[in-house]
């Protein structure tokens, strides 16, 4: 199974951040990581620090070095996909264990019933497990 992921909703060059952090930014920047304007750079952060990883971005855009960013907190639903599948890949274990077309998209109302956020196992993996 491939998943691929997109850049964080919250664009970190729209969080305003502190002054007192751009000195630091350059310098992580610029002259600890050497970055060049052709290279490219991701950028991981968590809500905590995301002020510090905004001020590391807008030096990444003055120096015009391309990026993607990525606050760890709004990537919680890979985990979920890693654990558990994608959506089709669930509909599909229910239709192999139970060869019936209506279990699935019963299945299919019960999620979507029950939130995005719900985690369980689908009804009919769990009657046959």
């Amino acid at each position: 199974m491939s998943t691929s992921v997109r850049s964080t909703h919250t664009k970190l060059s729209k969080i305003p951040f502190d002054p007192e952090f751009t000195p630091g930014a350059h310098n992580a920047v610029n002259v600890c990581l050497r970055i060049q304007p052709q290279e490219r750079v991701c950028v991981i952060t968590d809500e905590a620090t995301s002020e510090i990883a905004a001020a590391m971005v807008a030096e990444l855009e003055k120096l015009g070095a391309p990026y993607h960013a990525w606050i760890i907190e709004e990537l919680e639903y890979i985990h979920n996909i890693v654990d558990k599948g994608s959506g089709a890949d669930r509909q599909l274990r229910v239709f192999q264990e139970t060869g019936d077309l209506k279990k699935v998209v019963d299945y299919i109302i019960e999620e979507t019933e029950a939130g995005l956020a719900d985690t369980k196992e689908p009804a009919a993996v769990r009657q046959t497990v």
